[in-house]
């Protein structure tokens, strides 16, 4: 199965089954925007960018999860245990 992402708008896909997941979210390109009397605020430009998370819970009770992200090209791996 292949998924494309190439939106000027926010995508996010799930796929998986309980304990078994895979999380894909796509952002949008945001372009600057100057202060105005209702934002109060400027807005800088940040380029599109796209995440994938994976999730697997195993049968002890662990969670392993990795998520790579394109903006800064980094991967997060993670490990956790209920108690």
């Amino acid at each position: 199965t292949a998924v494309t992402l190439n939106s000027d708008k926010a995508v996010t896909a799930t796929f998986g089954v309980t304990g078994n997941t895979v999380v894909v979210s796509h952002t949008a390109e945001r372009a600057a925007a100057s202060t105005t009397t209702s934002t109060k605020w400027d807005t800088s430009q940040k380029d599109a960018f796209t995440t994938v998370a994976i999730s697997r819970a195993l049968t002890s009770g662990a969670t392993l999860a990795a998520t790579y992200n394109t903006f800064d090209d980094s991967l997060t791996l993670k490990a956790s245990v209920a108690f």
